[in-house]
């Protein structure tokens, strides 16, 4: 009886548990739990903005003169220190979209320049060409990985009037054979100019031919500033960021432009002291600094 009993007991027990138990589970079932935390996606190394020392904001009026036209020309003394040149300018002005070149594929490349005017598209991709344009011009630019835009700057080429450079460029994609490869690798396997103990083939031949003929990087700057003055919108665009270049930028110029007169770059460290010998005192100590 007392065994019955007991049972009984711990039966009621084990009712009254279960009961509770499942009024518990309602009761949370029916809170609001908060979802859990989602882990944020880490930046991609190349998306994080850092400080660039080197870099310095507009400003809304510098002093600088502005052109009122391509004709005009800079002519006092010292023209070549106190006025930016030109295609110093356009590299202001675009520097900041054709540097995405060696970054960004060439579909995603282009997508970033959509918002851009076709103008101002032809001379990036025109930029990026001036870019690449090493040692050995044209033979150096399509050893590097910028040769993957080509196709782009081929017709950049055409659209912006340049006929002989278009037709030269031309030309030394066909080198490659009937389809143009995008990928670095694929194109650095035609060149003996990859390594330092081969001697050139006929590929390296036959495109340092093109390249000569297509000319160095300076002869590029001075068609690429003829580009720009044929589109007189472009021009005036980029004339006006002559006004709003920031100090560092400004100064950034002033000591390349200091350097070009010293040509110290060209000459033996024994002949360097006569080289900066030859530029006033004050521009020498800011060159040396």
């Amino acid at each position: 009886m007392r065994s019955a009993r007991m049972t009984g007991i711990i039966a009621v027990c084990l009712a009254l548990a279960a009961a509770a138990n499942f009024a518990a589970a309602r009761e949370a079932s029916e809170v609001e739990v908060p979802p859990p935390q989602t882990v944020k996606k880490r930046k991609d190394i190349l998306d994080v903005l850092v400080p660039i020392p080197s870099a310095s904001s507009d400003v809304g009026d510098n002093g600088c003169r502005v052109r009122s036209s391509p004709k005009e020309t800079f002519t006092e003394a010292d023209a070549d220190l106190l006025h930016v040149a030109f295609e110093t300018l356009i590299a202001e002005v675009i520097g900041r979209y054709s540097v995405r070149a060696i970054i960004d594929p060439p579909a995603k490349f282009a997508a970033s320049l959509s918002e851009l005017d076709a103008g101002t598209r032809t001379l990036v991709m025109l930029d990026v060409l001036r870019d690449g344009l090493g040692r050995d011009g044209l033979h150096t630019f399509f050893f590097m990985s910028g040769a993957e835009h080509a196709p782009a700057i081929r017709d950049a080429l055409q659209s912006a009037g340049m006929t002989r450079e278009h037709e030269l460029f031309t030309r030394a994609m066909g080198l490659f054979g009937p389809t143009y490869p995008l990928e670095e690798e694929a194109r650095a396997k035609r060149f003996s100019y990859s390594s330092l103990d081969t001697p050139l083939n006929d590929f390296d031949r036959q495109m340092l031919d093109i390249a000569a003929q297509f000319g160095a990087r300076e002869d590029f700057d001075r068609a690429l500033v003829a580009y720009v003055e044929r589109v007189p919108a472009l021009w005036q665009r980029i004339e006006a960021k002559r006004a709003q270049l920031g100090e560092v930028a400004r100064l950034r110029y002033l000591l390349t432009a200091i350097a070009k007169r010293a040509r110290t770059w060209e000459t033996a460290d024994a002949d360097a002291g006569t080289r900066l010998a030859s530029i006033p005192k004050e521009q020498r100590t800011l060159l040396v600094m």
